[in-house]
């Protein structure tokens, strides 16, 4: 017993300190080192820059923010050949026009790039003298909408609108107003002092009126006592004209109204149900076909794409072909028969690791 005693107390006193103490430190050092790397890890999926310029011209200066949090490093390719930038916010100039792709490297392992497309002066003159509509994108039917429009020429003194619900003029304002009375893709045309070399189009996408929903409550309802005249009980005249119709077979009946429904009537599907088969249409397992049943065969319903652009169901299914996904928003308008009549859509696409918006 005294010989373990001696033998440990032997140990502690031999024992070099030193090397705790060098372990301690050693983990201490590292903790620090992966809770910094932590902290400062970079989310490149949400990556991305900002360009900010006037009209985007050759010879123009255009600036680049990155606002990215955790960025420490930056390294700018603006797509031309010419030399790097490693600044947070830059400026570049471009001396041609052309569609250039600018590259931003964040931390040497975050990759974003952006499309610029740069128009030469006299793209610029010739876009000026067009006019460009102004009006919201998704309207509904019965609801009053307002036009604008932006036009750089002076001298301005006709206007001629056509608010795509038939081929002839609309309205000669200068800002006029329209309530559109039938749902679908609406095509709007402004032509300023007659040239017709400088018409100008949007297309807007025209939503269903909103249904609205009554509900009556007892409370509201004054319910008055039941008085009955005094005298021989007498048949109710609806009892007695119902007695005077033909009696149809009950079985009859349910036949009729089943295959009335069948026949009008389109099947459900989910919001969620419907983005499973557009993922399926993208990796080409299931085609626009597969749609029919729920579209009621019609697959040239609008499609809102993002809030900003606007095209038929069966374009839209090509487009998605050998794509992949993330979709955050899907909204599906029916009509009284349950067909879709139009889909309303935000999604992303990967590409080169990134998301970016199709």
């Amino acid at each position: 017993m005294n010989r373990g005693l001696r033998s440990l107390q032997n140990l502690l006193i031999n024992f070099d300190y030193r090397i705790l103490a060098l372990f301690i430190s050693l983990m201490i050092i590292g903790s620090i080192f992966f809770f910094t790397k932590a902290i400062n890890t970079v989310d490149c999926e949400n990556s991305t820059f900002y360009v900010v310029a006037k009209n985007r011209l050759e010879g123009e200066t255009i600036e680049f923010f990155n606002e990215t949090p955790n960025a420490s490093t930056w390294k700018w390719d603006f797509g031309d050949g010419s030399k790097n930038a490693f600044d947070k916010n830059t400026t570049h100039i471009y001396k041609k026009s052309g569609k250039y792709r600018v590259t931003l490297t964040i931390n040497d392992n975050c990759i974003t790039y952006k499309d610029v497309v740069i128009k030469s002066v006299g793209d610029l003159s010739k876009r000026i003298r067009v006019p460009e509509i102004i009006a919201p994108t998704v309207v509904r039917v019965g609801e009053e909408v307002i036009f604008d429009y932006y036009y750089n020429g002076t001298d301005i003194f006709s206007w001629e609108w056509s608010f795509g619900e038939s081929s002839r003029l609309d309205n000669t304002d200068s800002n006029p107003t329209h309530i559109y009375r039938t749902p679908g893709v609406k095509k709007i045309t402004l032509i300023i002092n007659g040239n017709i070399n400088s018409i100008t189009s949007k297309t807007i996408l025209v939503k269903p009126k909103e249904q609205a929903l009554t509900q009556a409550y007892a409370e509201d309802v004054e319910i008055k006592p039941l008085k009955l005249r005094r005298g021989p009980a007498q048949i109710d005249p609806a009892e007695e004209f119902a007695m005077t119709l033909p009696v149809v077979p009950p079985s009859s009946k349910k036949k009729h109204k089943e295959s009335q429904k069948n026949n009008n009537t389109a099947p459900s599907i989910s919001e969620e149900q419907f983005e499973l088969l557009l993922h399926q249409v993208a990796k080409q397992s299931k085609t626009k076909d597969d749609f029919g049943n729920f579209l009621c065969e019609d697959y040239k319903i609008p499609v809102l794409i993002n809030d900003s652009k606007i095209m038929p169901f069966d374009e839209f299914c090509k487009k998605l072909i050998g794509k992949t996904l993330k979709i955050s928003k899907i909204r599906l308008t029916t009509n009284d028969n349950n067909c879709i009549i139009n889909v309303e859509i935000t999604y992303k696409i990967k590409k080169h690791l990134i998301w970016i918006n199709d």
